[in-house]
């Protein structure tokens, strides 16, 4: 692969947000991988920032909270209680069917966060 600013130089790598070929010459370190301008290290860098604060959001960095298996059992055990308070009018299957849904998505979504080493 040859650099994509010097056609007659062989690149040493290529940037990491729109994968042109770089040379020593042109290629500049984000400290997230081989940029080729500063405008893709701009745009890599808040790649970067995104997918750290949506793996917080997730609950998928060590020590943070699992927001969303929390939010998902919580709005299970709200339709259960819901569902059991208006079961003896008859309209008390969905909410209930809706609750089971929601914690058995919470389940799983603790599951897998444990099963990826972030929860013990």
């Amino acid at each position: 692969m040859k650099c994509f600013a010097h056609p007659s130089v062989d690149a040493n790598g290529s940037c990491k947000f729109c994968h042109k070929g770089v040379c020593n010459a042109c290629a500049s370190e984000s400290g997230y991988g081989l940029c080729c301008s500063e405008s893709c290290k701009t745009e890599l860098l808040s790649i970067k920032d995104m997918m750290t604060k949506s793996k917080m959001l997730y609950g998928q960095t060590r020590g943070r909270i699992p927001l969303i298996p929390i939010m998902l059992l919580s709005i299970g055990v709200a339709f259960v209680v819901m569902g059991a308070v208006s079961f003896s009018s008859g309209r008390g299957y969905f909410p209930l069917a809706m609750g089971a849904l929601f914690l058995v998505l919470g389940i799983i979504a603790l599951i897998n966060q444990k099963r990826s080493g972030l929860r013990t």
